[in-house]
Parts: C-alpha cells; sequence; structure tokens
C-alpha cells in the first residue's frame, strides 16, 4: 500500500503554518502457506512464511547537526534518504508436524521462528541519535506434545515447550556522545542515556503431564504443570556515565549513572491437579482441586566497577516471592426438563494469576539499589563542562 497521507489534510496542516506531517510511506504484509501429508496415515505437516510491517516519518524529527557539542541544530538541509523514517517489521517462519508413530501414539511439534524490529523510535522529542532501536533475535518457539489413548478408558498427555526470546537495543550514534535532554526545546539529542545491550533474554521452559482416566459416569483427570523463567539484562550508560538536563540550552542539572550492570531473574511456576467430573441422571458435578507453587530467587551477582561506583557484589536472594496456594473450584448442572436444551448452571472457583519474573525482578538487590543520581549544575563559566 502506498501512502496513507491525504492531499486535502496536508492543503489544510500547511494553510495553518504546518509544513511537515506525518506519514506513513508503506505498509507490507506478504505471506504463504503450504501443506499435506508426507506419508499416508502417518506424517502430515503444515508450513507458512509471512512477514509484515510499516514504515512511517515522523513529523518535525531531525539529525543533530551539531553532534557532539552541547547545542541542537535542527539538519533540515540532510537529504531525506538520510533521515531515516521509522520502520517496523516481523517476521514469522512456521511449521507444524503431526507424527501418527503407531495406533495408539501420537506427536505434534511446533516450530515458529518470529524475528522482528522495532527500527529507529526517533520522534519530535527524540532526535535521531538519540534514538534506539531494538532486534528480536532469536525469538524462537518449539512445541512438543503427546497424547496415547493407551486403552478406550485411560489417556495420557504430556508436553514441553521452550521459548528463546532475545531483543538487544542498538544505537544509531556514538555511545560516547553525553546525551542532553532540553526542557525547553523539548527534545533529547547527541545519544540516549542508557540502553539495554547483550545479554538481554527472557527465556521460558514448559512440561505438562495429564492423566484421564474416563468411566460411564466419571471423568476422572489429574496431573501437573511446571513453568521456569530466565531473564537477563545488561543496562549500559553513554557518555562514559554522564548525561545533561538543559533548559533552552542553559545546564540546569546533570546526572550521574551506575552502569553498567547485568541484572538476573530466575522463577520456577508449579501446579499439581486433580479434577473430576460426575454424572447421574440429569445432574452434572464437577469438582477440582489445584496445588500452586511459585519461587522466584536471584543468583548471586557481580557488578564491576563503573566510573563513578566501586565494585558491587550481591549474594543470591531466595523465595522472592515463595507463594503457595491451594485452590478448589466446584460447579454443577442441571438438565431442567431431561431433553438437553435447558439447563441450569453454577460454579465457584478461587484461581491464582500468571506473575512472571516482575516481582523477583523488583527485589532484586540491583534494582532495588541506587543506580543513579542527579546534581543541580549552575553553569557560572558558561563552559558547558561540569567543573
Amino acid at each position: 500500500n502506498g501512502s496513507l497521507e491525504s492531499s486535502n489534510l496536508t492543503d489544510k496542516l500547511r494553510a495553518r503554518g504546518q509544513t511537515t506531517v506525518n506519514k506513513t510511506e508503506k505498509i507490507f504484509d506478504e505471506y504463504a502457506t503450504v501443506g499435506g501429508p508426507i506419508r499416508k496415515d502417518r506424517l502430515w505437516f503444515f508450513g507458512s512464511f509471512r512477514t509484515w510491517g510499516y514504515q512511517r516519518r515522523h513529523a518535525d524529527t531531525f539529525y543533530n547537526k551539531t553532534q557532539g557539542s552541547p547545542f541542537f541544530t535542527k539538519d533540515v538541509d540532510r537529504p531525506k534518504a538520510l533521515n531515516k523514517p521509522r520502520f517496523e517489521w516481523n517476521q514469522s517462519s512456521f511449521i507444524r508436524s503431526t507424527w501418527q508413530a503407531s495406533q495408539r501414539n501420537k506427536f505434534n511439534l511446533t516450530f515458529d521462528r518470529q524475528n522482528a524490529c522495532n527500527c529507529n523510535s526517533a520522534s519530535a522529542a527524540t532526535a535521531h541519535e538519540a534514538a534506539f532501536s531494538y532486534r528480536f533475535d532469536p525469538n524462537v518457539l518449539a512445541q512438543v506434545a503427546y497424547s496415547a489413548p493407551l486403552t478406550n478408558r485411560l489417556l495420557v498427555e504430556a508436553g514441553f515447550a521452550a521459548v528463546h526470546s532475545h531483543w538487544d537495543r542498538f544505537l544509531q550514534s556514538d555511545q560516547s556522545h553525553i546525551s542532553i535532554f532540553d526542557q525547553g526545546l523539548g527534545v533529547t539529542y547527541n545519544a540516549t542515556a542508557t540502553y539495554i545491550g547483550h545479554p538481554n533474554y527472557s527465556d521460558r521452559y514448559a512440561q505438562r503431564f495429564s492423566v484421564t482416566y474416563v468411566t460411564g459416569s466419571h471423568n476422572l483427570k489429574t496431573g501437573m504443570s511446571m513453568e521456569q523463567g530466565v531473564r537477563t539484562t545488561l543496562t549500559r550508560a553513554t557518555g562514559d556515565g554522564v548525561s545533561y538536563t538543559f533548559n533552552n540550552l542553559v545546564p540546569t542539572q546533570l546526572t550521574l549513572s551506575g552502569a553498567p550492570w547485568i541484572q538476573k531473574d530466575r522463577f520456577i511456576d508449579f501446579g499439581l491437579y486433580v479434577q473430576d467430573r460426575w454424572s447421574v441422571d440429569r445432574l452434572t458435578l464437577n469438582a477440582g482441586l489445584r496445588f500452586d507453587d511459585f519461587y522466584g530467587w536471584v543468583p548471586a551477582q557481580d557488578v564491576p566497577a563503573s566510573r563513578f561506583l566501586p565494585e558491587r557484589n550481591f549474594a543470591k536472594v531466595s523465595g522472592v516471592p515463595s507463594w503457595k496456594d491451594l485452590n478448589p473450584r466446584v460447579g454443577g448442572s442441571y438438565d431442567l426438563f431431561g431433553n438437553g436444551r435447558t439447563a441450569l448452571k453454577a460454579a465457584l472457583g478461587r484461581y491464582v494469576r500468571k506473575v512472571g519474573p516482575s516481582i523477583t525482578g523488583a527485589n532484586n538487590p540491583i534494582e532495588t539499589s541506587v543506580n543513579s543520581t542527579s546534581r543541580a549544575w549552575n553553569d557560572l563559566n558558561k563552559n558547558y563542562i561540569p567543573d
């Protein structure tokens, strides 16, 4: 698709003195799929490839013509081709296969690689050289599922899944430049103050197992599920750990950073359950009981010395949080007239929500430390050096 900009809208904006508008220059969505049997009655596959995204140019967004200096000068003479627009794209390479290994044993395999880029976060409030980009690579989901009806009453199921999500930032400029935020101009230029580097990943692993036993009146199921989470993030600072705040090009404040550091957060989420559905004439009862155990911890962490802080060492932190919950649920339905058309239903249950590494990360000793500080700065000699 071409530009979504309306010529009438452009004329109206220009009449009001606004000569630049946000403009979508490209939208795309391309895909292909293929599937079918590999071996008759035994092995099947389905595959798809898709790439989609958009390219957009923000209004009033420029490079700093005097980059590396204390001043911001819009580079209005820079060729349009060199003023990179925001570009976001996604790509999925997906394949699924089903294998009927024997009459009673079936496997499902899924693999999906999803690369993506949020390229160039520049806007009217962030000059191009102070912008950053996210690159999601590798970003992979892999799953294996198994099912086996061992008898006409007994069903066994199991599964494993892994998600590898790595997303690093990369900069648009030299990381040695000092980031400056000018409150009066409303723009950040020269560089971004801090950024996430490599390694930066959030990986998860999950396992499940269940057994279902079915009789004439009962459908009894018991099983377990378990998930492990691993998050590691490297934080870096530009400008040798210093960034400035100005007000209409007048220095007012400087910020000192303790970066770099690597933060690590871990958790295990375990569940064990049993449930039964019992039918007697018109009445069907459902009852279940689940035990949930969520445990988070922070491994021992060593932070190297930075410009403003000495080396820091943090011991392992356990049980952040350590939660154990017993969650019952009960429900029932009654066929009012015995014809299967009208039923009265009621249910009551207790559930816990997914947490992930958020609480563990909030209690990480690096997160609870003072990692940056600000100082008032009156540049009396007007040399733009905090001396």
